[in-house]
């Protein structure tokens, strides 16, 4: 979102594959975990998955930006790190364990989206 105010044209990665979860969503799950009292290891993130293109495109939609979006390749760029083509957490452990379906990202994005609608942020 930062890039889209100062940029018209933007080029982002198609082949890395994750999904943005909303920290609201975050929190509430953890806390849901432990209330169960069943300690371990688990993933949680936003259900689905998409590529840092496709969340960028629905993003960019949802605010209305104007501008040109184009896909690119993790090789187009120099970044200091590789990045994962595949990062996608599995959080079917703690829906089981709580009983309950994370929601999806697109619904993450919407309610941050909302949030910062209400707070004149956006």
């Amino acid at each position: 979102m930062n890039w889209s105010k100062s940029r018209d044209i933007l080029g982002i990665v198609d082949d890395q594959i994750s999904v943005p979860t909303y920290s609201y969503d975050l929190a509430l799950y953890s806390l849901k975990l432990l209330e169960t009292k069943k300690y371990g290891l688990y993933h949680l993130s936003n259900s689905g998955v998409a590529s840092k293109y496709d969340q960028a495109k629905y993003i960019l939609d949802s605010i209305g930006w104007k501008g040109t979006l184009n896909r690119a390749k993790s090789s187009d760029f120099v970044l200091p790190a590789k990045r994962a083509e595949y990062s996608k957490l599995d959080s079917s452990k703690l829906e089981t364990t709580i009983g309950e379906k994370i929601p999806t990202w697109e619904s993450g994005v919407d309610r941050f989206l909302n949030e910062m609608r209400e707070k004149g942020e956006l």
